[in-house]
């Protein structure tokens, strides 16, 4: 969502633009539709935006662990958290420019992806507008859950959920995350919702054997 190389946007980093940019990009680049579309974490709400917005243009709905728009405020625990989060993420930009994330970025230890992509990726890290772009994204999210909560049904279009289990959260938050999951399924009518024991946030990208069901849950999504 907006955190790679690209210059950073005037417009709000709410899902309602980030899917605009996006439907410009792909167009611009011409990228002819119909897409499949896979988003992990928060990029499951923007790939639901997109579905709002430019529905015809979407063949299928890949979800990896996606990011649920009332698990900042459907419980106290939650609340908190956020607030929490959006003390972090406000000092973001700041602690970038100081070269503080820069230096996180040395003591990290690799992702376990292949050269040259680990590479990258600690580069990002590194960037100040990276922090910026995950600042603001993070700070617009009652904005964005708002705007994904006004797509209630994705009708039949084909939808694969993948989910985590090992989020860190104490036992009672990791069953609202599922019930979360459980809810991303029930969008269509036409979804498959898989769980994956032992996974965490991460694995859908970074773990070799879980991201081969990353992959599998998208060439089936193709096949539909």
């Amino acid at each position: 969502g907006g955190m790679g190389w690209s210059d950073l946007s005037p417009a709000p980093r709410d899902a309602e633009h980030i899917a605009q940019e996006l439907h410009t990009l792909l167009h611009n680049a011409n990228v002819p539709s119909p897409y499949v579309l896979v988003g992990w974490s928060y990029g499951g709400l923007y790939v639901r935006e997109y579905v709002g917005q430019y529905s015809d243009e979407v063949a299928g709905l890949v979800l990896l662990d996606s990011s649920h728009p009332d698990q900042w405020t459907s419980t106290p625990q939650g609340q908190a958290q956020f607030q929490s989060n959006a003390k972090i993420y406000s000092l973001y930009p700041t602690l970038a420019r100081l070269g503080v994330m820069r230096v996180m970025g040395f003591l990290q230890s690799s992702s376990g992806l292949p050269s040259p992509y680990d590479e990258m990726l600690q580069a990002s890290f590194a960037a100040t507008k990276d922090s910026e772009a995950q600042s603001a994204e993070f700070l617009a999210s009652p904005e964005t859950d708002d705007q994904v909560r006004k797509l209630t049904s994705l009708g039949d279009i084909p939808l694969y959920v993948l989910s985590a289990t090992e989020h860190g959260f104490p036992s009672e938050l990791e069953q609202q995350s599922q019930d979360f999951q459980n809810e991303l399924a029930g969008l269509s009518a036409n979804s498959i919702h898989e769980v994956l024991e032992g996974a965490d946030h991460v694995s859908f990208w970074r773990d070799p054997e879980t991201a081969k069901m990353s992959i599998v849950a998208i060439l089936k999504v193709v096949e539909a």
